[in-house]
């Protein structure tokens, strides 16, 4: 975690990284539900974000990806859910591999 609060990462997937939040220093920001916790979101701009946090119950850390994708009329849903989740897997891997850890 303390690599995420030292220095972020350009890109995540096809996405470029246009902000963070530090949810453990942003208190501002930080959702009443969420308390204390060391939290770093990635904003993504229009196609999501990615969020990373060490486990609360394990030694390990979780990286969670949420995708957006744009449909149009006639677009096949299941194989727009596919290509969303093949790119946030890409994002994972890629925050996964800019943290050392792939």
């Amino acid at each position: 975690m303390d690599r995420l609060y030292h220095r972020l990462p350009e890109r995540l997937g096809d996405a470029a990284v246009v902000g963070a939040t530090d949810f453990r220093e942003t208190t501002k920001l930080r959702p009443w539900w969420l308390g204390a916790t060391p939290l770093v979101a990635f904003d993504l701009g229009e196609v999501g974000r990615a969020l990373v946090r060490p486990s609360g119950t394990e030694p390990k850390l979780k990286i969670y990806v949420d995708r957006r994708i744009g449909l149009a009329a006639g677009d096949d849903l299941a194989e727009a859910e596919a290509a969303a989740v093949a790119a946030a897997q890409v994002v994972a891997a890629d925050l996964a591999e800019f943290l050392g850890l792939a």
